[in-house]
């Protein structure tokens, strides 16, 4: 067989490869809507088809202290996380930070490795950048531009499942409180009540009130009425249990 007919053999191959990892993501964005669980599977999946031995993942947070914070990185079998506002993992933080000025990305190769940079676009916005490190093993320019064409193909996809938490919080979750909204409240709490009837099991449900609230928000301003709801909602996440949950039905 000639250099050319294995050359497109191995061509198709790579293609079912990255058909099968836009599957892999589109199930784990359907599997799931917590972030570090996305994004761990989402890891995986990028792990198994480059052979990574490392992936970086930065994301843009307005919460962030810099433009960019490193959100993951994922090496030898484990994923590490980190908060927009918390101690900042090390990376190749510089790099993220061109690519994402930039509005592109581009490949690195070295004499050991390659290192591949792409933008994550999402609904038309850079959200933040992807970075894979793969062991070269005598592998030429010609790998390393179609590792670069296939992330950058599955670039959106990989976007899209970062973002299906937030657009889900967006959904469901009150934007001062953090709580649940009424809207999910109206949704849930009839399927719980219906389940506690046929399984004969206690269901409470406990409505609080904030006395004097409206006095509040005359005699300081609305602002600091916001400032009281999120702090009583905070206090009330603190003093749940991991199965209860609560719910912002007024105001």
């Amino acid at each position: 067989m000639d250099k050319a007919r294995l050359r497109q053999i191995r061509h198709l191959k790579r293609q079912i490869d990255i058909l099968s990892a836009m599957r892999n993501l589109s199930l784990i964005a359907n599997d799931e809507v917590d972030f570090k669980g996305i994004l761990e599977r989402a890891l995986l999946v990028i792990e198994g088809l480059f052979e990574a031995s490392e992936i970086q993942v930065y994301l843009k947070h307005e919460k962030a202290p810099d433009p960019l914070y490193l959100a993951a990185v994922r090496r030898k079998n484990e994923t590490t996380f980190a908060e927009p506002d918390g101690e900042r993992l090390r990376g190749a933080h510089r790099k993220a930070q061109e690519a994402i000025e930039s509005r592109r990305g581009f490949r690195r190769l070295t004499s050991n490795r390659l290192m591949v940079v792409t933008v994550l676009w999402a609904d038309q916005e850079a959200i933040g950048v992807i970075a894979v490190f793969t062991p070269r093993r005598e592998r030429d320019e010609v790998w390393a531009d179609e590792m670069y064409t296939d992330l950058a193909q599955l670039t959106k996809h990989v976007a899209l499942v970062i973002r299906k938490p937030t657009l889900y919080d967006r959904a469901v979750l009150d934007g001062l409180t953090g709580l649940y909204s009424k809207r999910h409240f109206l949704e849930q709490v009839p399927k719980a009540m219906s389940a506690a009837r046929r399984l004969g099991t206690p269901l409470s449900l406990i409505v609080i009130d904030i006395d004097h609230f409206k006095s509040i928000n005359d005699t300081h301003g609305h602002v600091s009425g916001d400032i009281v709801l999120a702090e009583v909602a905070a206090i009330l996440r603190r003093s749940v249990r991991d199965y209860d949950t609560v719910y912002r039905f007024g105001g």
